[in-house]
């Protein structure tokens, strides 16, 4: 599910995110599943605010 908000939000994204995601701990989705509801760069989801 995760991936595809991602794709909704930010289009296609790299074959390394779609690695990074599916080998992601649990704690880590959850992270990143609210940062998706307002992060402007798929980098800010997954790398956290800068």
């Amino acid at each position: 599910m995760l991936l595809r908000q991602f794709r909704a939000r930010f289009g296609e994204f790299p074959e390394a995110a779609i690695a990074r995601v599916e080998g992601a701990e649990i704690a880590a989705l959850e992270q990143w599943a609210e940062r998706v509801l307002s992060a402007k760069t798929l980098a800010e989801v997954l790398d956290g605010p800068s």
